[in-house]
């Protein structure tokens, strides 16, 4: 984050620009990071977008900037009671400009008034009502066509085939001496998005090397996919797997196709130079306990037994682990950061002799520990961050 700060201040001392017309957007945990930075940097930046946010944590405080929090009612995995609209009300009570929103109705004004305001207004300075945010929005895009990016894009855009096209991934060629490609979709959930991912995916992986897709999903169900495509397991998709929210996103087809074109390309390779499916997220607490806890009954029955006690601290918030930060910011629970980091110790500890047996099935279990401890830290914070 220090990097990207350092970048935009760069950006900003070479090229006129009107701090009016820039704001930092996030949504999720981009929303949380995004609050977090500016509020600890708020001179760079004078306006935040946050859209579903979780929490915001920032190091230090510096300068004011503005910020519009918008939260859906019906959000199953950040409880806008707990997440949007406690952080908006914490925010302007601590005297920051924060426009609120929670679908069509605002419930909190400028500077922690109890005054509610239109949900399309932005908190104006000086008592004013400000300009509407649909406003400030087509005023930055206007700026951008005023600095004339239009034509840059026309100099620079690499005109593509159709996705079907043998060539449609050529132009990945160019990342092939970089570590890391950065892939998304401008949409979440449309075909032609994930085709196309998955065609430079491929391109990459047989023409130049790339030997890791690491993808938003929790651990423990991308594995599933990792042994299907290493030739481990004969489904990518047991019942069991992407179950939880957001399903549709990686239990289809077109995730499918891509994990019988990796396991086609795996077939007759060295395990070291197969291509693995990684998962990043941190929300798999109860899938992730129970992996570790299935891993060692099977290696090492006196270590599950006492790894089973250590996450009895947790098991009564496995299905609802935002309530555990809850609970422990308000005093009425201890918090289990000793005791899931403890677990993940003894399995370092162990290496050895555990991944003599099975490297790959340390690995995983390794890996789930990490995100029960990331996952206990997440929720804790939550609410921490909020408060605080």
């Amino acid at each position: 984050m220090d990097f990207l700060d350092a970048g935009l201040a760069r950006v900003f001392a070479q090229v006129p620009v009107d701090p009016e017309r820039i704001a930092v957007a996030g949504f999720s945990d981009g929303a949380s990071y995004a609050l977090s930075r500016r509020l600890a940097k708020g001179d760079l930046v004078r306006d935040v977008l946050a859209f579903s946010d979780g929490f915001a944590a920032p190091a230090r405080r510096e300068g004011a900037p503005r910020l519009f929090i918008s939260h859906g009612r019906q959000d199953p995995v950040l409880p806008f009671e707990r997440c949007g609209r406690r952080l908006a009300a914490v925010l302007a009570h601590s005297g920051y400009d924060v426009a609120y929103t929670r679908s069509a109705a605002a419930t909190w004004s400028r500077r922690g008034s109890s005054r509610p305001h239109s949900a399309a207004s932005w908190p104006g300075r000086g008592g004013s009502q400000g300009q509407p945010v649909n406003e400030r929005i087509a005023g930055m895009v206007v700026s951008v066509a005023q600095a004339r990016i239009t034509p840059l894009l026309r100099e620079r855009l690499v005109p593509l085939p159709e996705v079907e096209d043998p060539d449609f991934a050529a132009f990945a060629d160019r990342f092939a001496q970089v570590r890391v490609v950065l892939l998304g979709e401008a949409t979440h959930g449309t075909s032609e998005f994930y085709r196309a991912r998955a065609a430079i995916t491929q391109r990459l992986v047989a023409r130049h090397g790339f030997r890791v897709v690491a993808v938003e999903a929790d651990w423990p169900d991308a594995s599933k996919i990792d042994r299907y495509i290493r030739h481990r397991a004969d489904t990518p998709f047991p019942n069991d797997t992407f179950t939880r929210f957001p399903t549709w996103m990686w239990r289809n087809r077109e995730i499918l196709d891509l994990a019988h074109g990796l396991r086609a390309f795996n077939a007759g390779r060295e395990p070291a130079n197969q291509v693995r499916f990684r998962g990043l997220d941190v929300y798999s607490l109860d899938a992730s306990m129970a992996a570790v806890l299935d891993y060692l009954d099977r290696v090492d029955p006196a270590a599950a037994r006492q790894a089973r006690d250590r996450y009895g601290c947790l098991s009564p918030w496995h299905a609802k682990p935002e309530r555990y930060g809850r609970e422990v910011m308000f005093g009425a629970k201890h918090p289990c950061e000793e005791a899931v980091t403890r677990i993940l110790h003894d399995l370092q500890e162990k290496q050895l002799a555990y991944a003599a047996q099975d490297p790959d099935a340390y690995l995983d279990a390794a890996q789930n520990a990490r995100i029960v401890r990331a996952a206990e830290q997440y929720y804790r914070i939550m609410y921490r961050g909020s408060v605080e």
